[in-house]
């Protein structure tokens, strides 16, 4: 049997296949969805080209918030069409943050239940695979920090909508890519979209160089040079009027800014809980990030899942896919 689980963002749409006579293979597939809203259906269709057949698919979006749609209804309705007339006659099942799969008329019906439900799919996959733990899943993807604790076998977060969770530190709008850095440092740097977060972790040897990669602020190479020139930028000067020293000390202070707010929000969560966490599970584009900080705060006292480790790096970014995958072969779902 082949299952596909499919996320579809609005900077990435991320895929993964279960066949049962492979490994599970998972994939992100850069799309911008804010400036080609309507080739999403032929984008679609070249990915099932590629993956071939499968029999059922279970997808989620996040993508309907993007600002080519004037509404998360309208966005969550055109995300549905789009993927219903992709797929041609293959089974199609909507991850609902009820906790349930729910069909294509039901998603357009209630599209808020739908909207930004990538998070819901892989709690509600943990609460199932550590059914006895006090879990906190730590995501840190390209834009955003998803902290969700997990207990008797399922989410227990405070917010079901994004308003929601980012009132109660469930969701921070900070990850390790495309975060504008403008959003970290206030009033005491340029506020123009110069650098983002992608420059601070290349320039910090977290990231890797990706030459060919143009989707930076600039429009430039993912390489050093190019990234210490945007976080120049983020000084009003250039690389004539700024030291290396200088650009090396604001990409460190800009990463305990975020960090710090992410502990700011695992804090918070801890309090409400009714007892200590017994598991911690990592994921994301940021895993590495999510990794350190879980050290920081817990060192070894509290034992550290790793997507990646287990499942692949691919797997780990891709996460909410893969956990739809995984929810569409259990009963109940």
């Amino acid at each position: 049997m082949r299952v596909l689980g499919i996320d579809i963002g609005g900077a990435h749409i991320k895929t993964a296949l279960r066949d049962s006579a492979k490994e599970l293979e998972a994939l992100s597939w850069p799309f911008e969805l804010w400036k080609h809203p309507l080739t999403l259906t032929n984008h679609l269709k070249k990915i099932f080209l590629e993956i071939g057949p499968v029999e059922i698919i279970g997808a989620t979006m996040t993508g309907e918030l993007c600002d080519c749609y004037p509404s998360k209804a309208i966005g969550v309705n055109a995300i549905v069409d789009a993927l219903n007339e992709a797929r041609e006659e293959t089974e199609l099942r909507w991850w609902s943050t009820e906790g349930r799969f729910v069909g294509s008329k039901t998603a357009k019906e209630n599209p808020l239940a739908v909207a930004a439900g990538n998070w819901s799919a892989s709690a509600h996959w943990l609460g199932r695979k550590y059914p006895e733990d006090r879990l906190l899943w730590l995501d840190i993807g390209s834009t955003t920090t998803d902290l969700i604790p997990i207990q008797n076998g399922g989410p227990i977060n405070r917010g079901m909508t994004d308003p929601q969770r980012l009132v109660s530190d469930e969701l921070i709008y900070a990850g390790v890519r495309r975060t504008p850095l403008s959003a970290l440092m206030g009033l005491t740097g340029a506020t123009e979209f110069f650098a983002s977060t992608d420059d601070i972790f290349g320039l910090l040897g977290q990231v890797e160089e990706f030459p060919g990669d143009l989707h930076s602020a600039d429009g430039k190479p993912r390489t050093t040079p190019a990234r210490m020139l945007r976080l120049a930028r983020m000084l009003g000067a250039d690389l004539t009027t700024s030291t290396h020293e200088e650009l090396i000390e604001l990409a460190k202070r800009l990463r305990k800014t975020m960090v710090d707010r992410i502990i700011q929000g695992i804090e918070a969560i801890s309090s409400r809980m009714d007892g200590p966490f017994s598991r911690v599970v990592v994921s994301g584009s940021g895993e590495f990030l999510a990794k350190q900080i879980h050290r920081d705060i817990w060192g070894g006292q509290v034992p550290c899942v790793e997507i990646s480790q287990f499942m692949g790096g691919p797997a780990s970014t891709a996460f909410p896919a893969v956990a739809l995958a995984m929810l569409l072969e259990l009963p109940g779902c």
